[in-house]
Parts: structure tokens; sequence; C-alpha cells
């Protein structure tokens, strides 16, 4: 469990992490619980994971919008390249194993006497393929780098969002509603075992 969750959490996908984490010990102590007890549990899990979903997914949103805003400071491609991956095409693909193209950007820049490397370029997906996104940040080119004036490790070169992402809400409204669900199934079970004979 934790070496499923460990490559999120070091990668910065903490909300991912969490979830998995989330889920595996539900399933790991679910064997241990009576089916009532089991149910409760599920109710809070299920409407907790959608509450971080929703809060996290605000907060990335509400960063992006205010990334408009930070200062910014010359900064320097590092990195420009063209990277194959090798993923799976779909059950409709022909090709199983279909090879795509990703940019790999990165770039340095100096806050305050202090160095940093990031490989963030916006908060939105860029226009073109991979091979016109390097080209647009080819090495050695200088750039502007917005820097998050509270975290200047954080930081981007095309500031802003082209729009919000209601993909996140649709899941943490998912997560929320089958929470939601399994306490309203509790307490009518609760309530019918309740009832005088």
């Amino acid at each position: 469990l934790i070496l499923l969750c460990l490559p999120f959490l070091l990668f910065g996908s903490y909300m991912f992490g969490l979830i998995i984490l989330g889920f595996g010990l539900f399933f790991l102590a679910g064997g241990f619980m009576n089916a009532r007890i089991e149910k409760l549990a599920g109710a809070v899990l299920f409407t907790c994971i959608g509450m971080v979903i929703a809060l996290f997914s605000y907060s990335a949103y509400r960063t992006s919008v205010e990334s408009k805003d930070w200062p910014t400071v010359n900064g320097v491609i590092i990195k420009s390249e063209v990277e194959q991956r090798t993923g799976s095409g779909g059950e409709k693909s022909s090709n199983k194993n279909e090879v795509r193209s990703y940019p790999v950007i990165e770039y340095r820049y100096q806050v305050e006497g202090e160095k940093f490397e990031n490989s963030m370029i916006s908060f939105s997906a860029l226009s073109g393929n991979a091979g016109q996104i390097v080209s647009r940040y080819p090495k050695g080119k200088t750039v502007n780098v917005y820097y998050n004036p509270d975290q200047f490790g954080q930081s981007v070169l095309v500031p802003g969002i082209s729009g919000p992402n209601f993909v996140p809400y649709v899941f943490a409204a998912v997560f929320i509603f089958i929470g939601i669900g399994m306490a309203v199934s509790l307490r009518k079970q609760s309530m019918v075992l309740g009832a005088p004979s």
C-alpha cells in the first residue's frame, strides 16, 4: 500500500496519494469490521475523499488565477527535448502499445540569491504538438519566469489558466454522493432495527 502511494506523494500528486491510501486502509481494515461499522467507515471515507478532491481542485484553480499577478524574474531553458513514451492506446485502438511524444522543458531561475529549477510551463494545456512546444522553448533561451512570492520554488512560464476544469469537481460530487448514500442507507437500516416489533 505504501509502495503504491509513495510515487504520487514524491512527485507532488498528494491528492491521488491520499485517495489511494484512504481506499487501501479502508479495504485492509474492512475485513476486521462488522457490516454496520464498515458501512459507516465507507460513508465517512467517501465523503472525506470528495471534499479533499474539491478543496485541492479549488486551491489549484485559485493558484493558477493568482499566477497572473506573480512577480517575474529572468530564467534560462536548460533542457528542451521531445520524449517518447509507450502507453496503451485503449481498447478501441489497433495499436495497444502506442508511442506518444511529450515535451520535456526545464528551466533555471534565481530569486533573492537562491537558485531554482522547474519544469512547469503552464497550469493549462499548451497549444501545439510536442515538437512545436519544444521549438518555442529551445535550450539556452532566456525566458520570463513567474514565481510564487510565498513559495519561490513554484513557478510557470505562462501564467493564468484558459478556463476552469470541472472534471475534478464531478469526481468530488460522485464521491460525496456515494458517501451520503451510504450514510442514508445506514440511517434507514438503524431505524428499521430500532423500530418496535
